[in-house]
């Protein structure tokens, strides 16, 4: 039978956990929750994309997926919600908004990466299958993704919970940067509408969640 540890080790024990806890921001009351949201579908009722709908509105999924995220944003105590000049998050955030009766602010800085489509040209006849031809470099994607964060912070104050309705690339690339991983093709998809939060205090960044999309989640029968 194993002995139980003594004061010494559970008082090492204890004081290694709250250090952990306090490097990770959990139950930080000045920490500000920050959710990046990617936008909602907008696609699936497109049968192609030329220069007449390269930015189109969101499908009927789309804002049936906007509302669900706006019925968990109204629920989560969501104070603010900034979103991306492109359409489809602006229509994403404005339906969201509309469960919480908040007003949306827009940050250019949330666009979605620059590809060679954005550009007018073809993308690479060699890019494999699930490659996305972005052209913008990754350090001002960063540079940018990071300044409209730290601004939203400023903005929202301590302790307060956000939105930021984005793009599935930009979150992918700011994420990595935050988590201090390899960055290059898309290593994350984020879905439609899905919820990545950020716990944000001083010049301190941690990642609590990866595109979280409960909200989109069926019922099971007879649950």
């Amino acid at each position: 039978m194993a002995e139980a540890p003594d004061a010494t080790v559970r008082s090492r024990f204890l004081e290694a956990l709250d250090k952990l806890h306090e490097r990770f921001l959990v139950g930080d009351a000045e920490a500000t929750e920050v959710w990046l949201v990617r936008h909602g579908d907008a696609y699936a009722e497109l049968v192609s994309l030329d220069d007449s709908n390269i930015d189109p509105p969101l499908s009927a999924k789309g804002r049936a997926e906007a509302e669900k995220l706006g019925v968990r944003m109204a629920g989560s105590g969501i104070t603010a919600i900034w979103a991306s000049p492109i359409r489809r998050a602006q229509e994403t955030a404005a339906i969201a908004a509309g469960a919480g009766g908040l007003e949306v602010r827009t940050d250019p800085r949330l666009r979605e990466v620059r590809t060679h489509w954005d550009d007018g040209a073809e993308a690479p006849e060699a890019a494999e299958a699930g490659y996305i031809p972005f052209v913008e470099p990754l350090d001002e994607v960063i540079a940018r993704m990071d300044g409209a964060i730290r601004d939203i912070v400023a903005a929202a104050g301590p302790g307060a919970r956000v939105a930021a309705v984005t793009h599935a690339g930009a979150i992918s690339m700011y994420l990595l940067h935050v988590l201090k991983l390899d960055s290059g093709p898309l290593r994350v998809l984020p879905l439609f509408t899905s919820v990545s939060v950020l716990l944000v205090k001083g010049e301190r960044t941690v990642v609590q969640s990866i595109g979280d999309v409960g909200h989109l989640l069926r019922e099971r029968p007879g649950g």
